[in-house]
């Protein structure tokens, strides 16, 4: 049920990203994951506000939704030519962002899981903030952090910043290694 996307925008460089988690199991959440990742897609194309993509992301996929089912989603659109990173969630973990001198900041804002509310009734806040070079931002889904280990004791977010610090230096490709 997780599923991630981007897209770049021809016209100024500036890239969406998103990361998503469909509830329930099997056939259903993968055809759900896809009627979600279709909508996100399309919508994107056009706006530019997140917060504005969830809404309408939010008015069809209620439509859809008629196994109860519904989707958390964090969506950010970056603009490299400014820095500016504009960010709105549905329901989905709070995003980190790993600043250059090593501060955490937690990217949270206020919306409800996709599919759930019915259309034109649910709010979702846009926020935005500088991104600078060298500062890392970490998208994720439950899975990481939800984790259980022989002990059965949860990973947690904690220990996942705690990871992510540590090893902030290294390239990409390592560090999404590391955490796997």
């Amino acid at each position: 049920g997780d599923f991630y996307d981007y897209h770049v925008h021809g016209d100024d460089g500036e890239v969406t990203m998103l990361v998503a988690d469909v509830s329930g199991k099997s056939l259903p959440a993968a055809l759900f994951m896809a009627v979600s990742s279709s909508i996100l897609r399309t919508i994107i194309r056009t706006e530019r506000n997140p917060a504005e993509i969830l809404r309408q992301a939010n008015d069809l996929l209620y439509e859809e939704s008629e196994s109860g089912m519904f989707v958390t989603v964090f969506l950010a659109r970056y603009n490299p030519g400014s820095g500016m990173l504009r960010y709105a969630s549905a329901g989905h973990n709070e995003m980190l962002l790993i600043r250059k001198a090593g501060d955490i900041e937690v990217l949270s804002s206020r919306g409800a899981p996709l599919g759930v509310v019915p259309a034109g009734s649910v709010k979702f806040e846009s926020r935005e903030l500088q991104v600078e070079n060298g500062d890392l931002l970490i998208l994720y889904t439950d899975g990481v952090v939800e984790a259980i280990n022989q002990q059965n004791e949860e990973y947690g977010l904690e220990n996942f910043t705690e990871l992510l610090s540590t090893n902030r230096s290294l390239p990409a490709t390592q560090l999404i290694d590391l955490v796997y």
